[in-house]
């Protein structure tokens, strides 16, 4: 809803699609860190670290950063794929871009009129937002599971 609303003051470009969707994600994301720092925090080459004299900044830096930065970009990804649905929705809702401007959601939508003689003009345009999200979603979470903090053995 919050986002609707933006759309209806600040107007409906790409970039300003782009700045509001990124801003609104900006809770979720710093969830996600936060989470996997205070699992990357207990783990015991941390508290070796810390025992043998590091600094909290070198902890930080060498320690806990480079664990944490892979799981929260694994989780970019996931996420890009509910932007790429989320985008397709406005659009197909004719809230999205205007019309000159390709968007899958646009494509689907324009072709809905021709759906009982030609379905490729709506099938085509589905089968690839739904592969490029299912891909990115496949991607996302095999790299969340390699580098998972809470499921690794050490």
């Amino acid at each position: 809803m919050l986002l609707l609303v933006l759309l209806a003051f600040v107007g409906r470009s790409l970039v300003v699609i782009s700045l509001i969707v990124g801003f609104l994600s900006i809770p979720i994301y710093t969830r996600v860190a936060r989470a996997t720092t205070l699992a990357v925090a207990e783990r015991e080459f941390v508290r070796a670290a810390r025992t043998m004299g590091a600094k909290n900044s070198r902890v930080l830096a060498r320690e806990i950063l480079p664990n944490v930065v892979l799981p929260v970009a694994a989780f970019g990804l996931v996420a890009m794929g509910v932007v790429i649905v989320l985008e397709g929705t406005l659009a197909f809702l004719g809230l999205s871009v205007q019309q000159p401007a390709p968007t899958w959601g646009g494509m689907i939508f324009d072709g809905k009129r021709y759906l009982s003689e030609a379905p490729h003009v709506v099938l085509i345009p589905s089968i690839a937002m739904f592969l490029t999200v299912l891909s990115l979603n496949l991607v996302g979470d095999s790299l969340r599971s390699r580098f998972d903090v809470r499921g690794s053995n050490l």
